[in-house]
């Protein structure tokens, strides 16, 4: 069957992508006050969120920042890679970046919620840790600033959504204002569900997306995921050396679909750590019957760019599909 990419497609696709101007970012403390970051100071924390230890080597003199810090985080990471502990660099270790943009170190520590202006919509994200708030930025970053899943009212508007991999919501709050019908989405982790529930409750889309405290796969089991905390977005299937476990439900697309009595399927984004080959397989059904559009991670496994394609094409031969490198590199399919 054949696997490759239709790579004349990809320079259109990327030119049909619809980027999102933020305006400001706010971070709410507990007290109250607020720290604004303007779009401005957007880009230069996006910019330090880019960060990973081989960059960090390589932008030690970087204008302005503290190279005690960036030292630091490399030796720890260094460190972290020889114990075979996940993540090298945390969120919560490169946090210290962003003082000097946008707050004192201990004003960031108290933030409790984030609110995200953009155009005539703002979006509320509730923060339980200080943990979070790098990690809900970087979200941020990747799924509304940068649009990598590659949205738009097109392939939203009135449409039946599949959030898999949903985290704390972005992806589903952003489908949501682009006009969809309905989302469902998949969270397996428990704290990090709850998490999602709430920021739907602050957005007031409560009837727009049901969540459902499962991960999708090719059976109907029960397996063990290993995450490092509630919202921690590389949670995976599989044990990973000095995290925690949670035993979760794994369901089959088809099924729920054919359970639940859904019509339609229009829209699949599929960000699950390694499980995007199973997704699929347990999604046959719905891929042939309805042909909806998939925006999925094509860079978890090493093959994934070669068996990703494979199989989607194994059940339909008629998928268009390119690689686009908005952000991190997605496969988008119709």
């Amino acid at each position: 069957m054949n696997g490759k990419l239709d790579a004349k497609q990809t320079n259109k696709k990327m030119q049909e992508r619809k980027r999102f101007q933020i305006e400001k970012i706010d971070l709410i403390t507990k007290e109250g006050e607020k720290i604004s970051i303007d779009s401005a100071k957007l880009v230069k924390v996006f910019r330090i969120m880019e960060y990973n230890s081989i960059r960090t080597i390589l932008n030690l003199s970087w204008k302005r920042m503290n190279k005690l810090k960036l030292t630091k985080i490399l030796f720890v990471g260094i460190i972290r890679k020889l114990r075979n502990v996940e993540p090298r660099v945390s969120g919560y270790m490169c946090l210290p970046l962003l003082s000097p943009i946008v707050a004192p170190l201990i004003k960031l520590k108290k933030v409790v919620r984030i609110e995200v202006f953009l155009n005539d919509k703002t979006f509320y994200f509730s923060l339980k840790s200080p943990y979070l708030i790098w990690d809900t930025i970087m979200g941020i970053k990747q799924i509304i600033y940068t649009n990598q899943y590659n949205v738009s009212e097109k392939n939203m508007k009135n449409r039946i959504i599949i959030d898999a991999g949903s985290n704390n919501g972005d992806f589903s709050l952003l489908a949501v204002y682009m006009g969809a019908k309905k989302v469902y989405a998949f969270e397996p982790v428990s704290s990090t569900t709850n998490m999602f529930l709430e920021n739907i409750r602050l957005n007031n889309m409560q009837d727009k997306i049901s969540v459902f405290k499962k991960a999708l796969g090719n059976k109907n089991c029960f397996k063990e995921i290993y995450f490092a905390r509630s919202g921690d977005g590389g949670a995976k299937i599989g044990k990973v050396a000095g995290q925690k476990c949670e035993k979760i439900e794994i369901i089959r697309l088809d099924d729920f679909v054919a359970d639940n009595k859904i019509k339609k399927i229009d829209f699949i984004k599929m960000d699950v750590e390694g499980f995007e080959d199973r997704l699929l397989m347990g999604a046959s059904n719905v891929l042939k019957k309805f042909k909806p559009v998939l925006s999925l991670s094509a860079y978890h496994r090493a093959d994934d760019k070669e068996r990703l394609p494979k199989i989607i094409r194994s059940i339909r031969e008629d998928y268009t599909i390119v690689l686009n490198r908005f952000c991190e590199e997605d496969f988008y399919c119709w």
